[in-house]
């Protein structure tokens, strides 16, 4: 009510300066009332769209739970074409590349990451699909790509702060390193990747059992039941 009260004013000052200033005040109060409830109805309808990609997203949820991945595929595309401008879309399709590599369609699953890479302006979202491509590279026998992929990343050339997602890419480094038969720096990156994880981000155990079959040593602040 308040916000109604306080509109409803603005536009009884916007008439009062009419009968002060005459006719040439005119076109100003059109232009100020016309952007006033352009700007309200702009508002709403982003928040409509937004309950419509939200319910869409639930479907194709539903839709691979019962394992309808095709459907699910489809029902993303609609979304990216209807709604792309949401953040939803780029969820969906996050959810269709991990359908998809459970598949084996690692191409398929490239192309949704991608489309998240190219289309998201939320940086914690970008980190996500970026991860998701190193391990989809790593996956495809590409473990020069995956490494530029990491490099790029964890330099800041893609997302500005990494932040507790720099131990992830730390610990897919290593096991990019470790596919090209370099045991030193994967050893050297999985160690990096375990002082960085201060948000407990990792499966610990697994990263330190490749350190110490890359002949590294687990830091003793980070080690298993060691102090933190």
């Amino acid at each position: 009510m308040d916000e109604y009260l306080s509109e409803k004013e603005q536009i009884e000052t916007l008439k009062q300066r009419v009968r002060e200033y005459g006719p040439y005040a005119l076109a100003g109060v059109i232009v100020a009332v016309g952007g006033l409830y352009g700007w309200k109805y702009y508002q709403s309808s982003r928040a409509h769209q937004g309950l419509e990609a939200a319910a869409k997203i639930e479907a194709i949820a539903a839709q691979l739970g019962g394992g309808d991945a095709v459907g699910a595929a489809k029902a993303a595309d609609a979304l990216r074409d209807g709604y792309g401008r949401t953040p939803y879309a780029d969820e969906a399709d996050l959810m269709v590349a991990r359908a998809l590599v459970d598949a084996g369609d690692l191409l398929g699953a490239m192309a949704r990451v991608e489309n998240v890479i190219r289309s998201t302006a939320d940086e914690e979202m970008k980190a996500v699909a970026l991860l998701r491509k190193a391990r989809l590279q790593r996956a495809m026998g590409k473990p020069d790509d995956g490494l530029k992929t990491v490099t790029a990343a964890l330099e800041g050339g893609q997302v500005g702060d990494l932040g507790a997602f720099a131990a992830r890419f730390l610990e897919v480094k290593g096991d990019l390193l470790g596919d090209k038969g370099d045991a030193k720096g994967a050893a050297a990156a999985w160690q990096e990747a375990l002082a960085k994880d201060k948000d407990g981000v990792l499966a610990r155990e697994l990263v330190e059992l490749k350190l110490n079959q890359a002949g590294g040593t687990v830091p003793a602040a980070t080690a298993t039941g060691g102090a933190q």
